[in-house]
């Protein structure tokens, strides 16, 4: 009895619109969330479509790294502010395995995925100079309760802004942190050290967590599968069964000739005419005999404006003009 179970399926099985009133309309449960986060990951791993509009909006949001200078119009401080950046540009990530245009394609990318990405900013000590960096923390992880459907991760103060965050340790042993016998306890930060980058249309001070952008268009892009499906299926279909066979007359209208025709056109007893079908094979007949080849009108000529008008409609929320 909730939007995602009941109208994620295919055409035949879609419910339309919602079963019956409740929370649900007002904020997504953390069932349902973590199974558009699941399905909106695995559709960008394996459709092309998806991968290439995620693909597209870094590029076009993010782009590809362009450098970035100082021009303050104070030279000496110019030229310290670029030394400063180079020197910590690249060690922003705490793993140090991605530069800063990486970073920000990778928080882009898990915003619009999963729905939010957690930026948590760690301080440290070093030969008492301040060392600082970014930790991405997947969207998985923050949560107080990975059991709990009604924990958000979040702790909100009496003016519903976010207090403290919590954050599901990572350990690579564990597979599945919803295991009712795994006992993970989170770990508390303020919120003035952590980001909260997601989707959210609405602005409520206290909406819960965002929801991937991927959630209005799974169903067309279920239909859109489903249809190139079929159409695969039904030009593999008619690719070796569009033969018209039909034996030709002679002037008297006898389909199998005169004597003197037969006579003239055979070889060794058998008439070797050929009718050729696709590259290396060919249809041997018989005496009189003849074949046309019936082309497949699979796909149709206007699939194409069909397709482009189909997946148009699955970027319209990433903000895609309709030419891109």
């Amino acid at each position: 009895k909730n939007y995602l179970n009941e109208n994620l399926k295919n055409t035949r099985k879609r419910k339309l619109g919602w079963t019956e009133p409740g929370k649900p309309e007002r904020d997504l449960t953390n069932r349902d969330r973590r199974a558009a986060m699941a399905m909106a990951r695995q559709k960008v791993e394996e459709s092309p479509i998806a991968a290439a509009i995620i693909n597209a909006r870094l590029d076009n949001i993010v782009g590809s790294g362009f450098r970035l200078m100082m021009r303050s119009g104070n030279i000496d401080w110019d030229n310290q502010v670029e030394e400063w950046w180079h020197l910590a540009k690249d060690r922003l990530d705490i793993r140090g395995v991605r530069p800063w245009q990486e970073l920000l394609r990778c928080w882009q990318a898990r915003h619009d995925i999963d729905g939010d990405v957690g930026i948590l900013m760690v301080a440290d000590m070093f030969d008492n100079v301040p060392q600082s960096w970014v930790q991405t923390i997947e969207s998985d992880r923050i949560a107080k309760d990975a059991l709990d459907l009604a924990d958000t991760g979040i702790e909100f103060d009496q003016y519903g802004m976010p207090k403290s965050f919590y954050v599901l340790p990572y350990d690579p042993n564990i597979k599945n942190p919803n295991d009712s016998q795994v006992n993970i306890k989170p770990v508390k930060y303020k919120a003035e050290n952590f980001i909260l980058y997601m989707n959210d249309l609405t602005y409520r001070a206290n909406r819960a967590r965002g929801v991937t952008a991927f959630l209005q268009a799974f169903n067309i892009l279920k239909d859109h599968e489903e249809i190139l499906d079929a159409i695969v299926q039904k030009v593999k279909n008619e690719a070796f069964i569009g033969l018209k066979f039909f034996m030709e007359g002679n002037e008297d209208g006898n389909v199998f000739g005169s004597q003197a025709q037969r006579d003239a056109t055979m070889e060794n007893g058998v008439d070797y005419s050929k009718v050729k079908l696709v590259p290396g094979m060919n249809l041997v007949l018989g005496e009189g005999e003849n074949v046309d080849v019936l082309e497949s009108k699979s796909p149709h000529s206007e699939f194409d404006a069909f397709e482009k008008k189909l997946i148009s409609r699955i970027s319209i929320p990433f903000g895609f003009s309709y030419e891109l």
